[in-house]
């Protein structure tokens, strides 16, 4: 499958429509058409490409706005909590405009 980080070495199916790829340079979760129109418009991912959430930071972004749907898929069922409270914590530090952007869009779907 081909990506703004070129050509997948690796992808992982972490829900309906969300998967994580990794390539010889980068990586992210990819979201498909549907997924990405979900997530709050305030919120720009760093490719630009609201499809693509880089492995970096802007990877927390779909961790957290489907949350449910991950833990119901069992996606990464072992690191999983661990993920969820370093994006959190992550977010809170670097960007809290978009955690609060994500807890008002999750409270009220």
């Amino acid at each position: 499958m081909e990506t703004i980080w070129g050509h997948t070495q690796t992808i992982e199916e972490l829900a309906p429509g969300i998967q994580f790829v990794t390539t010889a340079s980068h990586g992210g979760v990819v979201l498909s058409d549907e997924r990405k129109e979900q997530i709050p418009w305030a919120i720009k991912p760093f490719t630009g490409d609201r499809r693509y959430w880089e492995e970096d930071i802007d990877w927390a972004v779909p961790y957290l706005v489907f949350e449910r749907e991950l833990r119901e898929h069992g996606a990464d069922a072992h690191y999983l909590p661990t993920a969820l409270k370093n994006a959190r914590d992550m977010l809170a530090g670097y960007k809290p405009e978009w955690l609060e952007a994500i807890e008002e869009a999750v409270s009220c779907p």
